[in-house]
C-alpha cells in the first residue's frame, strides 16, 4: 500500500479508522500500526544485550588502556601502553560492526618516547572540534603534560604536533569534553597541587588553553565528567597527605574555571578512580578502590554525589561496597548509556575482566550481574569503556592475561520502543481483539485523555481533632458516602462518615465502633448487602481479630455487634469484597502462632458477620500482608513479606467457595530484601484487569510499583517502576480511579518529609508513573486513599505531623491533563504525549482538549 487511506475499510473516513487492538487499549492511547494491520499501545519494552567475542589489537604486553569513541567516524579509539615496544604509547582504531562485533586497523605510536607505565591517560571525543584529544605524562620529556590531537581516517589514525599543557613533572592524567562551554579539560596531579587545563582544540592541535589549579596541595587519582544539568565540570582526586578521595566542580566562562567548595567524600584511603555523570538519577557516579583492612586488601566501593549549580556538593548517596569484602578489585572504568538511562563499570576482580550495569536503588549505587569479558587479566592494569551513540553499543578494551591487548563490544540492555509506527490516538477505550476508532494522522483527536494525568492537591480537612492512626477508607456506592475508620488517641475506634461536593470533602460527627484501643483497621463495602465491614485488631478482648458492620445513614453510621473471626492476636488485617460470592475475605497475621498469614470468608447478614473455617496461605513468618479482589478472574490476590525467605516479597492468588478459601502456589515478585518496608497495598485496574502493587523495594528504598496479571490460581508479574522519588519512602497507599482509568499512588517521602501523590498508566504488563506533587509539606503517615465513584473523586487520608496533635486528615485529589494551546506536542517512548521534543511529532493543541495530528504527507 502507498497512501494512508488504502488502509481505510469499508464506511470509514480518512481522519477517523476502524482498526483491531491488539491487547486492551485506553481512551486516549498513542498507538502504532503493526506489520499485521492492527494497532497497539506504544510503550517500551526491555531489550537484553548480549556480549560480543574478543578481538585481538595487540600482540605484545599491553596495560593503562584509554579510549574514546568518535561520532563523526563512528570509531574507537583505544590507546595504550606497548610492553613489547619500549612501553611506548600506542593508539589503535576500532570499528564496531553490527552490535557486538569489532575489528582493528594497525597500531601506531603516538609518541616515540618510552612512557614508563604511565597510569592513567585522557582520551577523549571534543565535539565541538569532532577530534578525539590524547594527553599523557611524557615520561621521555620529564614528565610533562602532553596532548596530540588524533584524525581518524578509515581504520588508522594520526597525529598532530605535540601541545605541551604543563612543563612540569604531572601525573594521573584525565580529560572530558566540556559541553557546556564547547570545550576539553585536562586534569592532571602535580607534586605541589592538582591542574586544570581548559583547551580549545583545532584540527591537529590545541590552539589555545587556560590554567586553573583545583587544589593547592599535591593531588593523586585524578579522574573528571561533565555533569549536564547544571554544565559544570567535575574532578575527582584524593590529597597525598590522607589519602582521603576528594571532589570539586567548577563552572567556565570561556576557559576561566570557577570552583565551588571541595568535599571530602569519605574519610577512608582510596586508590583508582573512575567517573561519570548519570543523567537520569542526576548524581556523579564514582566507583574506587579502598585500601582496607589490616592486609591492606583494595575493595572497590561506589557513592554517588550531586551538585549545586555553583559546584559545590549538594548531597551523597550511600557509599556501597560493589564486592565482596576483601575482593581485589584493581584498576576499574565507567561508562554512561545516555540512550539506555545506565552506568556501567568494568573492574579487574582477582584476575577476570568483568563489566556490570550499575543499579541505583535505596540511595545508593550497586551492580546488577556480572558480564565476563573473553579471558582474564590482571588487577593492576586500567581497563577501558567507551559507550557507541551511534548503535547503541558499549566498547571495551582490556589487557588479555598476562600478554596482549584485546576488544569486545556489548550491546547493553535497555528499553525499545515501538514510536516510530505511531498512527494515531484511540477516540474510545478498545478491548483487546475488539474494532475501534482511532484520530489518525492528518486528523483530530479529542476527549481530554491525551496528556498523562496530573494529580492536583485541594484543602487539607481534618476528620477529628485527636490524634489518629490506623486509617482505612471505603466508599459506599448506596450512599455514595466514604466511612474513614481509624484509631482515635489509641484509646478507641471511630468512623466518620464523608461526603465528596466538587473540590473538597466533609465529615460528620465521628461514631465509636469500639471503645477500646484497636490497631490494623481495614474496610470493606458489601455491596450485596449494602454494609459496611470494618476489621481491627481488638485491644479489649486480648488483641483478638475483630470485625464489626456498619450502615450508613445521613452522615453518620450506626454499627451491629462486633464479631471475633480469629481468637488469636491478628497483625495486618485487611478486608475486600468478593462481588461474585458476596463474601467478605479477610487476611491477616496470627501473631499467636509464630506469625503465620491466614484468611478467613465472612457472610454478612442485617447487622452481623458470621465466619467460615480459617485457612493458611504461607506458614512462614509473615509481614505486611495486603489484598485486593480481582473482579475480572474473581479470585483475590494477597501481596505480603515473608521473613523466612530474606524478607523478599511474594503474592498468592485465593479462590473462595461457600465460607472457606483455598490458595495457589505464592509467586516472587521483589527478590531484593525489604525489611522494614512499613507497608504493601495493591489495587484492581478494572479497565486494564490487573492488579497492581507498591510496594517499597529495598530496606529504606524507593516505592516501586509492578502490574500482575492473574491467570488460574497463580499470577505473574511484569517490571517493575519506581514511584517518585529515588530516596527513602515509606505509608504506601494505592487506589483506582475508574473514571479515568489511572492509578492514584500515595506514599511518604522520607528523604525529603513530604506526603506525595503520582499518577500511573497500566499498559499490558507494565506501568509508567507521572511526576508526584506534593499534598504535605510535614510527614504523613498511615496512608489511605479511596475512589468516589459517583463524584469521580479520589480522597486521600493520612495523619498529619504538621498539626498537633496529628489528626487523621482528608483531602481531595483533583486531577488535570489539558493541552497547552499552540504548543507542539510530541510521543514520547513511553506512548505519552509532552512538549518535550522526540523523533516522533504527534501534532499542535488548537485547544486545550484538542489536538491537530500531523499529516502524514
Amino acid at each position: 500500500m502507498s497512501t494512508l487511506s488504502e488502509l481505510i475499510p469499508s464506511g470509514g473516513t480518512q481522519n477517523n479508522i476502524e482498526f483491531v487492538a491488539q491487547g486492551t487499549l485506553a481512551n486516549g492511547q498513542t498507538v502504532a500500526l503493526r506489520s499485521d494491520g492492527k494497532v497497539e499501545a506504544v510503550t517500551q519494552t526491555s531489550v537484553t544485550g548480549s556480549l560480543g567475542t574478543g578481538v585481538e589489537f595487540e600482540a605484545a604486553g599491553t596495560r593503562d588502556l584509554a579510549a574514546a569513541y568518535s561520532v563523526e567516524d563512528n570509531k574507537y579509539l583505544v590507546i595504550y601502553t606497548d610492553q613489547g615496544d619500549s612501553n611506548k604509547l600506542k593508539a589503535v582504531v576500532g570499528t564496531p560492526s553490527g552490535t557486538n562485533t569489532l575489528s582493528f586497523g594497525t597500531p601506531v605510536a603516538v609518541s616515540s618516547n618510552p612512557n614508563q607505565y604511565q597510569a592513567s591517560k585522557g582520551c577523549s571525543y571534543d565535539a565541538t572540534a569532532k577530534k578525539i584529544v590524547v594527553s599523557f605524562s611524557d615520561a621521555g620529556n620529564n614528565q610533562y603534560l602532553t596532548t596530540f590531537v588524533a584524525t581518524i581516517s578509515g581504520t588508522s589514525v594520526s597525529f598532530g604536533a605535540a601541545t605541551i599543557l604543563n612543563s612540569a613533572t604531572s601525573n594521573y592524567v584525565h580529560s572530558f569534553y566540556h559541553a557546556g562551554a564547547g570545550k576539553t579539560c585536562v586534569v592532571a596531579s602535580l607534586l605541589s597541587s592538582g591542574l586544570l587545563r581548559t583547551c580549545t582544540v583545532g584540527s591537529t592541535a590545541i590552539t589555545s588553553s587556560t590554567a586553573a589549579n583545583f587544589s593547592s596541595s599535591q593531588t593523586e587519582y585524578t579522574a573528571s565528567c561533565y555533569e549536564s544539568k547544571n554544565a559544570l565540570g567535575v574532578i575527582y582526586f584524593h590529597r597525598s597527605s590522607t589519602d582521603y578521595p576528594m571532589v570539586r566542580g567548577f563552572t567556565l566562562s570561556g576557559e576561566t574555571a570557577t570552583f565551588g567548595t571541595e568535599d571530602t567524600l569519605v574519610s577512608e584511603k582510596a586508590g583508582t578512580s573512575s567517573i561519570v555523570y548519570d543523567v537520569k538519577n542526576d548524581y556523579a557516579c564514582i566507583i574506587m578502590n579502598y585500601i582496607t583492612g589490616s592486609s591492606a586488601v583494595n575493595t572497590c566501593q561506589s557513592i554517588g554525589v550531586r551538585f549545586s549549580s555553583n559546584g559545590s556538593v549538594a548531597s551523597k548517596t550511600s557509599v556501597t561496597q560493589v564486592f565482596a569484602a576483601n575482593a581485589n578489585t584493581g584498576a576499574n572504568a565507567i561508562a554512561y548509556d545516555t540512550a539506555g538511562e545506565s552506568v556501567y563499570a568494568s573492574f579487574y576482580n582477582s584476575s577476570t575482566q568483568i563489566v556490570n550495569q550499575m543499579a541505583f536503588s535505596s540511595n545508593a549505587y550497586t551492580v546488577g550481574t556480572a558480564i565476563t569479558w573473553s579471558g582474564s587479566g590482571s588487577t593492576n592494569y586500567p581497563p577501558a569503556l567507551a559507550f557507541n551513540s551511534n548503535n547503541f553499543t558499549l566498547g571495551g578494551f582490556y589487557r588479555f592475561g598476562s600478554s596482549s591487548g584485546r576488544g569486545a563490544a556489548y550491546i547493553v540492555p535497555r528499553l525499545s520502543t515501538n514510536a516510530s509506527s505511531f498512527i494515531g490516538i484511540t477516540n474510545a477505550a478498545i478491548s483487546s481483539s475488539a474494532t475501534g476508532e482511532v484520530a489518525v494522522k492528518g486528523g483530530l483527536s479529542t476527549g481530554g485523555n491525551l496528556l498523562p494525568y496530573a494529580p492536583v492537591a485541594t484543602s487539607k480537612v481534618v476528620v477529628e481533632s485527636t490524634s489518629g492512626s490506623w486509617n482505612s477508607a471505603v466508599f459506599d456506592s448506596n450512599s455514595n458516602k466514604i466511612a474513614i475508620s481509624y484509631s482515635s488517641d489509641n484509646t478507641s475506634g471511630r468512623c466518620a462518615i464523608g461526603t465528596v461536593s466538587g473540590s473538597s470533602v466533609s465529615f460528620g460527627t465521628p461514631v465509636e465502633f469500639s471503645s477500646s484501643r484497636v490497631t490494623w483497621v481495614s474496610s470493606a463495602f458489601d455491596s450485596s448487602n449494602n454494609k459496611i465491614v470494618i476489621v481491627y485488631r481488638d485491644y479489649g478482648n486480648n488483641g483478638y481479630g475483630t470485625a464489626i458492620v456498619g450502615t450508613i445513614s445521613g452522615s453518620s453510621i450506626s454499627f451491629g455487634t462486633a464479631v471475633t473471626f480469629a481468637s488469636t492476636v491478628t497483625n495486618y488485617s485487611n478486608a475486600v469484597f468478593d462481588s461474585s460470592n458476596n463474601k467478605i475475605v479477610i487476611t491477616y497475621e496470627d501473631a499467636s502462632n509464630s506469625y503465620p498469614g491466614k484468611a478467613v470468608v465472612g457472610t454478612v447478614s442485617g447487622t452481623s458477620i458470621s465466619f467460615g473455617a480459617t485457612a493458611t496461605f504461607d506458614s512462614n513468618l509473615l509481614y505486611n500482608a495486603t489484598s485486593t479482589f480481582d473482579s475480572s478472574n474473581n479470585k483475590v490476590v494477597v501481596a505480603y513479606e515473608d521473613t523466612n525467605n530474606s524478607s523478599y516479597f511474594y503474592a498468592i492468588v485465593g479462590t473462595v467457595s461457600g465460607t472457606s478459601i483455598s490458595f495457589g502456589s505464592k509467586v516472587l515478585f521483589n527478590g531484593v530484601t525489604s525489611s522494614g518496608s512499613q507497608n504493601i497495598k495493591c489495587a484492581f485496574d478494572s479497565n486494564a484487569q490487573k492488579v497492581v502493587i507498591i510496594y517499597q523495594e529495598s530496606t529504606n528504598g524507593p516505592s516501586a510499583a509492578i502490574v500482575g496479571t492473574v491467570s488460574g490460581t497463580s499470577i505473574s508479574f511484569g517490571s517493575k517502576s519506581t514511584v517518585g522519588t529515588t530516596g527513602h519512602s515509606t505509608y504506601q497507599a494505592i487506589c483506582f480511579d475508574s473514571n479515568l482509568n489511572q492509578v492514584v499512588f500515595s506514599y511518604l517521602d522520607n528523604t525529603n518529609s513530604l506526603g506525595r501523590v503520582a499518577m500511573g498508566t497500566v499498559s499490558g504488563t507494565s506501568i509508567s508513573v507521572g511526576t508526584p506533587i506534593t499534598i504535605n509539606s510535614a510527614n504523613i503517615s498511615y496512608v489511605n486513599s479511596v475512589f468516589d465513584s459517583t463524584a469521580n473523586k479520589t480522597v486521600q487520608f493520612f495523619r498529619d505531623a504538621s498539626s498537633s496533635p496529628y489528626p487523621t486528615t482528608g483531602m481531595v485529589i483533583d486531577v488535570t491533563n489539558t493541552l497547552t494551546i499552540g504548543s507542539t506536542y510530541y510521543v514520547q517512548d513511553n506512548g505519552t504525549l509532552a512538549t518535550t521534543s522526540s523523533s516522533t511529532k504527534a501534532g499542535k493543541a488548537i485547544s486545550t482538549t484538542a489536538l491537530n495530528l500531523v499529516d502524514p504527507t
